[in-house]
């Protein structure tokens, strides 16, 4: 396993925990943009356990409130 994340890293930049979480991120961030599902709803969707675990990540913060 150690060995599939130093590939993973080097390959991709980030490690495969940090990758999947952008990748949630993104996805939530698109479709806040482009439905009017709650927020709840999209973060779930997405694979967050809830819109407090979405909100944690702090860099985020900002574009959430607007919705």
């Amino acid at each position: 396993m150690i060995h599939f994340r130093h590939k993973f890293k080097a390959a991709i930049g980030d490690s495969p925990s940090r990758y999947i979480q952008l990748k949630r991120i993104e996805a939530a961030k698109e479709k806040l943009s482009m439905t009017t599902l709650s927020v709840s709803k999209i973060v779930s969707e997405c694979g967050f356990t809830s819109s407090s675990h979405f909100r944690r990540y702090e860099r985020y913060g900002e574009f959430i409130e607007a919705f």
